[in-house]
């Protein structure tokens, strides 16, 4: 069945063309629909968002068509952390500040797919009251970056590799590539950084904005299941012009069966907190992770898995063990020193 980290199946997000009560995501079968609730109480869909993938060749046609398991607004916060494109160190100094101008969707299917759908927030995707008649693009500026998954151009992988038929075999144990398994949650942050080496070297294709800077998304995206917790990491250059190639590194994190998955930012500490509830037939555990951003520093694009684990530093701090039961869903809230 659908599920989201929340335990719902709905992901409120507010973008430039949400109404007094937002916009809600919600998916039915293999597509992602987008409610708006204008000033009404009664939402109606403006947006409806099909999947360029393609279902894994590998799913078992007994399973049935392949579903979106499991959906994710990603919350953005700020960072000063620039990562350098050309090969030269970068700098991190991230704080959780004001979110960037971008509304990015995570989305996870039951084939073991992942994509997420991004556009920018002032962007208005339709007039007041007209119709609104998807275009090539996903839909109103919305657009789908492939994490893992399948596409017309072959297989995509950890390092956003793109294969011939008669290489997907290699490339399966090379990279990673995505077994048909079912994706139970899913959930992510995305930090805004600076770019300005990788934003010259795309722009300099295109115009003459060489000596622009260029802001960033760096997408953190975890995905639970039967495999264990995986953490993707995808740069997203956030102007819309921008054609510069973006490619996923992927890190595991936990073999232990999962089948939920949470992420949020700890400014004062300068970390990402990790929380995955496991899906074992008895003593299940919560386990926490941690990891720092300051670790960021010292990742260039482009990013690898490689790179990736061998930089960026990721903890286990243990696990809240005692339920019985699957933990199925995590959220967050904060609260004041004082009345912690």
């Amino acid at each position: 069945s659908d599920q989201h980290n929340n335990g719902d199946t709905t992901s409120g997000t507010r973008s430039a063309d949400a109404g007094a009560g937002g916009v809600v995501a919600y998916p039915s079968h293999s597509i992602l629909n987008l409610a708006t609730f204008d000033n009404h109480r009664i939402p109606s869909v403006r947006t409806t968002l099909r999947t360029s993938t393609l279902p894994h060749p590998d799913l078992d046609p007994a399973a049935g068509d392949r579903i979106i398991t499991a959906i994710s607004r990603v919350d953005a916060c700020r960072s000063t952390h620039s990562a350098s494109g050309d090969g030269g160190p970068a700098s991190t100094a991230a704080t959780a500040t004001a979110a960037p101008n971008h509304d990015v969707l995570a989305c996870a299917f039951s084939d073991g797919t992942v994509t997420v759908w991004h556009k920018l927030a002032n962007v208005s995707s339709s007039s007041e009251g007209a119709a609104v008649i998807d275009n090539d693009d996903g839909g109103n500026g919305w657009k789908e970056e492939v994490i893992v998954g399948h596409t017309l151009a072959g297989p995509v992988a950890a390092d956003g590799a793109r294969k011939e038929e008669e290489k997907k075999a290699d490339e399966t144990s090379a990279h990673h590539v995505a077994s048909p398994t079912s994706v139970a949650d899913i959930a992510g942050i995305a930090l805004c950084t600076s770019n300005e080496a990788a934003a010259a070297a795309a722009d300099a294709q295109e115009d003459n904005h060489s000596e622009e800077q260029q802001s960033l998304l760096l997408l953190l995206v975890a995905t639970a299941s039967v495999d264990g917790i995986d953490l993707h990491f995808r740069p997203l250059p956030q102007q819309s012009h921008s054609r510069a190639a973006s490619t996923t590194a992927t890190v595991k994190i936990s073999f232990h069966p999962a089948a939920s998955v949470s992420i949020k930012v700890l400014p004062q500490q300068n970390e990402v907190l990790i929380v995955s509830g496991t899906a074992s037939p008895r003593g299940n555990k919560i386990h926490v992770h941690t990891l720092s951003l300051s670790s960021l520093s010292s990742l260039t694009l482009p990013l690898n898995s490689a790179k990736v684990q061998q930089h960026v530093c990721i903890r286990h701090h243990g696990s809240l063990p005692g339920h019985l039961d699957w933990v199925t869903c995590f959220d967050f809230w904060d609260c004041t020193a004082a009345a912690a």
